[in-house]
C-alpha cells in the first residue's frame, strides 16, 4: 500500500529512463547486442534469487511496489501532444503502462514474490530499450495473463457502453493472445471509443497495416482522457483486488 502511494506521489521518475541508462552503460562497455541480452537476463535471474531469500518485510514490500508500478507517468505522456498521428501511439501507450506498469507486476509479486514483480518490470523495460529479441519474447510470454486479466475489465466496460456483445477481432485474437498480447487490449479500447487502432506487423507473412476498432470518430484529446480514465478505473479495480489477495496471503 505505501509503496503505491510512494509511486504515485513520485509519478516522474520514469523507471523505463533508469533501465535506459543502465543498458546504454553496458552498450557502451560490452559493444555486442547478444551479449549484452545475456548479461541482462543474468542480472534477472540474481534479482529473482535476491529477493527470494530475502525475508518479506513490509519495507521490503514497499519498496518492490514502488520500483515496479509505473502507471501515473502515462498521464503526462499522453495529455500534451501537439502532433495528430501520436493520438494513435497513446492507446497503445495506455494499455502497455496498464499491464507492463501496474497490473503484471502486482500479479507476479502476488504469485511468485517480489523479485518476480522486479524481473517483469526490467523485461518490459528493456524490450523497448532496444531490440533483444528473447527479452521481447520473455516480455510477451509473461504479459499473457496480466493481459488476459485486463481484457475482463475492457470487455465488461464494453458490453455496458455499448450494449453488444460481438468484437471483431479480424481473425486474430488467439494469435494476438500468445505472440502480441497487449494488442487485443488496444484493439478493445479502440472499440470501447469508437475509433480506429491501426496496427503494423512484421513477421513471416510480411510486413502490413492492419485496421481494427469502429471509425465512427477520430481519435483526439477528449478521446485520450476518456481512454486514460477507463485505464486508471481498470487499475483501482485491480487494486483493491490485488491489496485483499495480499491480505489473505499474509494472514495465512
Amino acid at each position: 500500500m505505501i509503496g503505491c502511494f510512494a509511486s504515485i506521489i513520485y509519478w516522474k521518475l520514469e523507471r523505463c529512463e533508469f533501465v535506459k541508462i543502465y543498458d546504454n552503460y553496458l552498450r557502451k562497455v560490452v559493444g555486442r547486442n547478444h551479449i549484452i541480452e545475456a548479461l541482462h537476463i543474468i542480472m534477472t535471474g540474481l534479482i529473482v534469487y535476491i529477493f527470494g531469500v530475502l525475508p518479506g518485510y513490509e519495507v521490503i514490500n514497499a519498496l518492490t511496489a514502488f520500483i515496479v508500478i509505473d502507471v501515473s507517468s502515462t498521464e503526462r505522456k499522453n495529455l500534451f501532444i501537439s502532433e495528430s498521428t501520436l493520438f494513435y501511439d497513446s492507446i497503445s501507450n495506455i494499455s502497455k503502462s496498464l499491464v507492463g506498469g501496474f497490473t503484471a507486476p502486482l500479479v507476479y509479486i502476488l504469485v511468485l514474490g517480489n523479485g518476480f514483480g522486479i524481473a517483469y518490470m526490467l523485461l518490459f523495460n528493456l524490450s523497448m530499450a532496444n531490440d533483444y529479441p528473447l527479452i521481447r519474447r520473455l516480455y510477451y510470454t509473461a504479459s499473457i495473463v496480466p493481459a488476459l486479466l485486463v481484457e475482463v475489465i475492457m470487455y465488461g466496460i464494453y458490453f455496458i457502453r455499448r450494449r453488444k456483445i460481438y468484437i471483431d477481432f479480424k481473425g486474430d485474437y488467439f494469435k494476438n493472445c500468445f505472440f502480441r498480447p497487449l494488442v487485443n487490449i488496444d484493439i478493445l479500447g479502440a472499440h470501447i471509443e469508437s475509433v480506429s487502432f491501426y496496427y503494423y506487423f512484421n513477421d513471416k507473412e510480411g510486413h502490413y497495416v492492419k485496421g481494427y476498432g469502429e471509425y465512427a470518430k477520430k481519435v483526439d484529446m477528449s478521446c485520450i482522457k476518456d481512454y486514460l480514465s477507463i485505464a486508471y478505473g481498470t487499475a483501482m479495480i485491480y487494486f483493491v483486488v490485488f491489496f485483499i489477495l495480499f491480505r489473505e496471503v499474509s494472514i495465512v
